[in-house]
């Protein structure tokens, strides 16, 4: 839950009371809700959200059959929704939505409105690829949790405004797609041992044109060949490889990185 938003947190333990709810929402002068529904609690649809005067900010956690309407939600900025809905999600998103976190499910990847998002996550992320992102050029914040499988990264090099980029259990088919990122800063593949050895090592020197680029974690991500072209980037402060194999078999280039920046090597 976000702590910039005057936030009313709320529990549904059966129904929703929304007068309830909505006497404490505006006596509160809140512009952000995080509804929490009790376990065995499934809520039919969230439409009763429109009815919340300035919400901003909107965070559901639990079990909701129909969630699409909150999408759209007039003025809303920011949306949470860890529902497990399998409501396709409405192909036009709300104009005033700038940060949208959701598990992946029919539709996600087809909706307008991705040029306008700031922010991105997605849960439970199963796709091939991420040539969704076509439109996603403001998109500044990209974090996708996998599903231990393997990925292509193409699609990614229309995230030309991309600064943070977080892959967990997810391991990548080559590191091309990012060459054009010049504006990333935070780089984490966080590899997953369900999905066996890539299908070769990557090559670290797509990396090279990331000047401002500080942080990289490639980690139980099968291979990369060489470390030698980290030591052209002056901006990198951290760098980790936990169980990713570097196979020109030299420490040097580590060694000499490491008198600038922070190192976990392979074998850490």
């Amino acid at each position: 839950m976000r702590s910039d938003y005057n936030t009313l947190i709320w529990d549904v333990r059966r129904d929703v009371d929304f007068d309830g709810m909505l006497s404490a929402y505006s006596e509160g002068n809140c512009d952000g809700i995080y509804l929490r529904l009790q376990s065995g609690v499934e809520l039919d649809h969230l439409d009763f959200l429109a009815g919340l005067p300035g919400v901003r900010y909107v965070e559901v956690n639990g079990s909701v059959r129909d969630d699409s309407r909150a999408f759209k939600l007039p003025g809303v900025v920011e949306l949470v929704l860890l529902t497990r809905s399998q409501a396709p999600v409405p192909v036009e998103l709300g104009d005033s939505l700038r940060s949208l976190a959701v598990d992946d499910r029919p539709g996600v990847l087809g909706s307008a409105g991705f040029a306008r998002l700031r922010a991105l996550t997605l849960w439970s992320f199963g796709r091939p690829d991420f040539r969704f992102l076509t439109d996603a050029s403001n998109l500044e914040y990209l974090k996708v949790e996998g599903l231990g499988h393997m990925v292509d990264l193409g699609g990614m090099e229309s995230c030309c405004a991309l600064r943070e980029l977080e892959l967990l259990e997810i391991r990548v088919e080559d590191l091309a797609p990012l060459r054009s990122l010049r504006e990333l800063m935070r780089l984490w593949i966080i590899g997953s041992r369900r999905s066996g050895d890539s299908s070769g090592p990557l090559c670290l020197a797509d990396l090279s044109g990331l000047r401002v680029l500080r942080e990289l974690r490639i980690t139980n991500s099968g291979a990369v060949e060489s470390v030698e072209s980290l030591l052209e980037l002056p901006a990198l402060t951290d760098v980790r490889l936990r169980g990713t194999r570097v196979l020109d078999g030299t420490g040097e280039a580590l060694q000499t990185l490491s008198e600038r920046a922070r190192v976990v090597g392979p074998d850490a």
